[in-house]
């Protein structure tokens, strides 16, 4: 797996782990949210309830005095459809108010209204005895006149008005602050992780997306050129090739062998371009398919197998090779990039030295700045025209194809090398020559 592939595998599992969260994190609060109002209008139903049975016992306090003073004056069957109604309006009084008892032990205000000497837990059942009193004995005058003694002048309506200013005091809909600061929260954060997921998620997305157009753009022009390059370049020295071979057969023929021998040298040389092209097409297609391990090793021994696997070249040993690397420079890197580099820059410099001077020069130097290692080349050889210096690093360049043939492929390499260091490649024109800059973060030195 190479390592573009791996970053685009790493990044969508990021993409994807920051969309779940932000999803979780809009579902959290979508549910806190319903979970909330749910809950504030079972409150606010309760309380609604219980504003109504409190009002209710209050009136059913009035109701029981009247109807204990009408079951006194009715006779025969209005008399018995009036005890019917009381003792209706006993049972229920006596039911709201265990119920609001009960309840009352979750306000100091209500506890006090109920419990004590004083209490509705006292007078309402003392109420009530009288009441049923004028349901057993409906003659008895004294009874009827105690019941409406506390319904009307006692302090039995004062509490139960009390309790109804005491629940209407304390209803869902007076404490309705925490509920829309809630729901306020909730948005905030709703809001805050929709912006999250704009910035984290979606800019991200069309970030990666756009350079991967783009990537895939210049590599579908890439491709172009190099289809229709390798094409040519391959077909060429092969046509060249058949069309010697038959000089080679009519020199042979006519026993002409010095005639042979020169054809014969030059299928070597159309077979030698052919040789390095195919190599060069090779190095591009290795380091696009695959990924090297960085290694740790010493930039000297690196510098010095580069000087050793170019010696064999023509006029290397013209070129007076100044080589300034600190002997202890250690890194850890891709150990295989950094060679092919300082090889390609080295062996350009060699080939493309000036013939017109004799005191040809090349420089290899390294230093570090910061986290990065810089490698210079430079040299004092034929340069590059200005007119191609904007496409020193695209494929199948060759800017003194008189001086040298070479497949093209050698500072585009560079440059992809440089790219997959996470690093830089750039030329700079001399006076005379032409100087490479190479740099790239190490995590050793």
């Amino acid at each position: 797996m190479t390592k573009q592939v791996y970053d685009s595998i790493a990044m969508r599992h990021l993409l994807t782990r920051r969309f779940v969260i932000a999803m979780a994190v809009l579902c959290f609060a979508s549910v806190i949210s319903v979970a909330a109002v749910f809950t504030q209008l079972r409150k606010v139903e309760r309380d609604a309830r219980l504003i109504n049975v409190s009002g209710r016992q209050r009136m059913l306090s009035q109701r029981i005095a009247l109807l204990s003073t009408l079951v006194n004056e009715e006779q025969g069957n209005a008399r018995q459809a009036t005890t019917r109604s009381l003792e209706e309006c006993i049972s229920i009084m006596a039911d709201a108010h265990a119920e609001l008892s009960a309840d009352s032990g979750k306000s100091k205000v209500r506890r006090q209204l109920f419990q004590g000497p004083d209490g509705l837990d006292q007078m309402v059942p003392q109420y009530l005895a009288a009441a049923k009193q004028v349901v057993a004995n409906h003659s008895s005058e004294n009874v009827i006149a105690v019941v409406k003694t506390m319904a009307t002048q006692g302090a039995l309506l004062g509490k139960l008005d009390a309790v109804v200013a005491a629940y209407e005091a304390e209803n869902e809909y007076r404490k309705m602050g925490w509920f829309v600061a809630l729901e306020l929260l909730l948005l905030v954060v709703s809001f805050l992780t929709i912006v999250a997921v704009a910035w984290f998620v979606f800019r991200p997305i069309v970030k990666l997306v756009s350079s991967t157009l783009g990537a895939l753009e210049n590599s579908n022009e890439e491709l172009t050129e190099f289809s229709y390059r390798i094409s040519h370049d391959l077909r060429a020295p092969v046509v060249s090739c058949l069309g010697i071979v038959e000089v080679v057969k009519d020199a042979l023929s006519e026993n002409e062998v010095d005639a042979a021998i020169t054809a014969n040298q030059h299928i070597q040389t159309s077979l030698t371009r052919l040789s390095a092209t195919i190599d060069s097409i090779v190095d591009v297609v290795r380091q696009r398919m695959t990924d090297v391990a960085p290694e740790t090793f010493k930039l000297t021994s690196v510098v010095s197998e580069s000087v050793d696997a170019l010696r064999h070249m023509p006029d290397f040993a013209c070129i007076d090779l100044r080589i300034e690397c600190p002997q202890d420079l250690e890194l850890r890197t891709k150990r295989v990039y950094v060679k092919q580099t300082i090889e390609n820059l080295l062996s350009n410099a060699v080939k493309y030295r000036d013939p017109n001077i004799g005191d040809a020069q090349v420089t290899i130097s390294a230093k570090m700045e910061a986290r990065d290692c810089l490698i210079t080349v430079s040299d004092n050889g034929l340069g590059i025209d200005e007119d191609y210096r904007g496409r020193v690093f695209s494929m199948f360049q060759r800017f003194h194809p008189r001086v040298s043939f070479g497949s093209g492929l050698g500072l585009y390499l560079v440059k992809q090398n440089a790219t997959s260091l996470n690093g830089f490649v750039e030329y700079q024109p001399n006076d005379k020559g032409s100087t490479f800059r190479f740099s790239f973060p190490v995590t050793g030195a």
